[in-house]
C-alpha cells in the first residue's frame, strides 16, 4: 500500500492492490489542529527575565544557533528590538513567543503571518 499526498489539491491518495484489482480511494484532508494554541514562556521552557541571548532562544524552539540567526535573517523569524554592542540580540519575552508560535506554524505546513 503507499500513500502520496497532492499539496495542490489538499487531497490524500491511496493505491491499495487487491489481487490484480486496483482500487483508488481519493478522500479530503482537514487536519483537526490548524489552530496554533497561545504559548507561554513556561510552554517553551524558559524561565521568566527581561531579554534572552540568541542562543537560549534558538535552543527553546529547537534550533541550532547558526540555523536560528539565518531565519532571523531571512525574514522568517522576527529580529529583536533591542540590539546591543556588536549588534548582540536580545529578545524580549514577546518575541520568543512570536517566534515560537512561527516554528509551531512553520512544522504545521501554515503560512508564516
Amino acid at each position: 500500500m503507499s500513500r502520496r499526498t497532492d499539496s495542490r489539491t489538499d487531497a490524500v491518495t491511496v493505491l491499495a492492490d487487491s489481487g490484480n484489482d486496483l482500487a483508488r480511494l481519493v478522500f479530503a484532508v482537514n487536519p483537526p489542529f490548524r489552530y496554533v494554541a497561545d504559548l507561554t514562556l513556561k510552554d517553551i521552557g524558559l524561565p521568566i527575565k527581561e531579554h534572552y541571548l540568541t542562543g537560549e532562544v534558538a535552543m527553546a524552539v529547537g534550533d541550532e544557533r547558526s540555523v536560528f540567526v539565518r531565519r532571523v535573517l531571512s525574514g522568517k523569524y522576527p529580529d529583536a528590538a533591542l540590539k546591543v554592542s556588536l549588534g548582540h540580540r536580545r529578545f524580549t519575552a514577546a518575541e520568543v513567543v512570536e517566534i515560537a508560535k512561527r516554528k509551531e506554524r512553520y512544522a504545521r505546513g501554515l503560512p508564516l503571518i
